[in-house]
């Protein structure tokens, strides 16, 4: 069956049937219905010339939507600065109070209530769940209340009330981050486990204590004579728990045992079968009679037995 193409090359120009109508001489689709030509192949123009027709008016609709959708993009950029100024929640006879509000009252309490010096402390990250509460306006009061447990140190919370002159009631939590800084035993070089503290390794040094896990030593005479219990580094704070009292007796130390009472007082060699600071009490094995007995550390060279 004879099909003519939908597209001709003329001289290497190619020329679609949907641009013959404009060429004179051309073959329309009028004439096609017209021109004694057979039937598929009038068929076949038709059918590319309503694929033409159908393109085009979809072009139609697609340059339609692009123009409802810029309209609609200008309208809410004209409408944007009344949206921006909005605050959710404030209408005529009502007030929004914010984070803004709550500062001054949070901080207030905090410098009153807290053990630490007010120049020592500074407050941050200051927060208010919910963000926003409306109140009617007018004079409001503001009532605190913090947990008989906080320490004021790192982060804090607290329960306000807000009232209002009309009897109108709102509670609020207020969370805050408390940083205290204060003058604590530093070591001033690497310490190892079993290392006395004196002057010549600590100082005291100005530190933020809110990140720090256990308590710090604030005065040198705390600390001073004492063994540490693990190594440390230069720089790192010193605290309660990493102290102990320095053994003086080891296992296999020679030493006097000394038993005493109102009218006795004997001394006999003893051999130490475990380690002791000044004070604890040790098993020590009296080398005269082969007796193991428990015995209190006097010093490097001494123990003691209560004989009564």
């Amino acid at each position: 069956m004879f099909k003519i193409p939908s597209e001709y090359s003329i001289g290497g120009v190619f020329i679609s049937t949907s641009c013959m109508a404009s060429i004179p001489g051309a073959i329309t689709s009028r004439e096609m219905k017209t021109k004694s030509m057979p039937r598929a192949v009038s068929r076949e123009c038709l059918q590319g010339h309503e694929c033409l027709a159908r393109a085009g008016r979809l072009n139609r609709g697609t340059r339609y939507m692009t123009l409802v959708l810029l309209a609609i993009l200008l309208a809410i950029i004209a409408c944007w600065p009344a949206y921006a100024t909005y605050v959710p929640g404030e209408r005529a006879g009502m007030q929004v109070v914010t984070i803004r509000e709550l500062a001054p009252v949070f901080e207030k309490a905090v410098r009153e209530n807290a053990p630490w010096p007010a120049q020592d402390m500074k407050i941050t990250d200051l927060r208010a769940y919910p963000s926003r509460i409306r109140m009617p306006k007018g004079r409001l009061t503001f009532e605190i209340e913090a947990s008989p447990s906080s320490k004021f140190l790192g982060r804090t919370s607290c329960l306000i009330t807000i009232s209002s002159g009309e009897g109108m009631q709102r509670r609020v939590r207020v969370c805050g981050w408390i940083e205290v800084y204060r003058q604590v035993l530093c070591a001033t070089r690497p310490m190892r486990k079993g290392d006395i503290v004196s002057l010549d390794n600590v100082s005291l040094v100005r530190r933020p204590l809110s990140r720090l896990r256990g308590q710090a030593i604030g005065n040198i005479k705390e600390a001073y004579g004492l063994a540490l219990k693990r190594s440390i580094r230069a720089g790192q704070i010193l605290t309660v728990k990493m102290l102990t009292r320095p053994l003086v007796v080891k296992r296999g130390t020679r030493v006097t045992i000394k038993a005493e009472s109102a009218h006795i007082l004997v001394r006999t060699p003893g051999k130490i079968q475990q380690a002791g600071a000044i004070g604890d009490y040790v098993k020590v094995l009296n080398i005269m009679s082969h007796r193991e007995v428990v015995a209190k550390v006097l010093d490097s060279k001494t123990v003691a037995v209560n004989l009564n």
